[in-house]
């Protein structure tokens, strides 16, 4: 109950629509993170937060690259009038206070763990332990890896619900400008992990990290089927790169001059 405070997400639905407000109320023109935190009278975290979720929704848009600065959506500037309204757009397409605090509830009575935050989970040393834990509370579990562990995966017992392993690149090229590995074989030792998936008994499934512009490209189509041909995973997924947190400083981190925008995938590109 400390950990998921309902308290927070019943503040986050109202900080989201004061936002809405408030961009409503100021006109057109972009708001920065810093005037809404001074304006709506909470804290950076907050704003962020709230942001978050309206950007996703598409209820504002960045003006910049780098997520500093938002205008309200045109469509939303030009039909809506009240604070009344904006309730109940938020309402119709995110959620309400009832629709949270049922979802809260909910959450205190846990069916599932998802154990892939908080950096690389192989490298704790009770990971078999936390699993038949959660396996003696009738709990399903995923562990999401990068793979750079092979000899704690081949270890791990009992075995997950599924196992996930991350494929950051087609060759051992593009995994060193992607990664930036600080390990000595990492690349050697993910295909190692993916080996290891044909030989165990729970569901396996390979994520890609779609980068645009980066390991995405035809030319590698012949690798990345090699390699999930070979390893014979239940499930291959992929799913498309944005910013979040850290991610913000890629172009630091590849030394690129691109805009950030330059390594989005969007649908169409990943369907083609």
């Amino acid at each position: 109950q400390n950990h998921l405070p309902l308290r927070r997400y019943l503040d986050n639905y109202e900080i989201m629509i004061d936002i809405l407000y408030y961009m409503l109320l100021n006109g057109e023109g972009s708001h920065n993170l810093d005037s809404l935190m001074n304006k709506i009278h909470v804290s950076k975290t907050k704003i962020v937060r709230a942001i978050n979720l309206l950007k996703n929704q598409n209820f504002v848009k960045p003006r910049n690259h780098g997520l500093t600065g938002f205008e309200l959506d045109d469509d939303i500037q030009c039909s809506i009038d009240s604070r009344e309204e904006i309730e109940v757009l938020i309402n119709r397409a995110l959620t309400t206070p009832d629709e949270i605090m049922h979802a809260h509830s909910e959450a205190m009575i846990p069916n599932h763990a998802a154990i892939s935050l908080d950096g690389e989970p192989m490298l704790y040393p009770k990971m078999s332990e936390l699993v038949q834990e959660f396996k003696n509370r009738n709990m399903t579990t995923f562990i999401v890896t990068n793979g750079t562990l092979p000899d704690k995966i081949k270890d791990l017992n009992p075995l997950p619900s599924q196992l996930y392993i991350t494929l950051p690149a087609p060759n051992e090229q593009i995994y060193k400008q992607v990664c930036r590995p600080m390990i000595k074989n990492g690349w050697k030792k993910i295909n190692e992990s993916l080996e290891l998936l044909n030989s165990l008994s729970c569901r396996s499934l390979i994520r890609l990290t779609a980068i645009k512009n980066l390991n995405i490209d035809e030319t590698y189509i012949e690798n990345y089927t090699n390699i999930i041909k070979k390893a014979n995973p239940n499930f291959f997924e992929i799913k498309g790169f944005t910013l979040q947190a850290k991610a913000l400083s890629i172009k630091d981190r590849l030394k690129s001059d691109k805009e950030p925008h330059y390594y989005f995938p969007n649908y169409e590109f990943l369907e083609d």
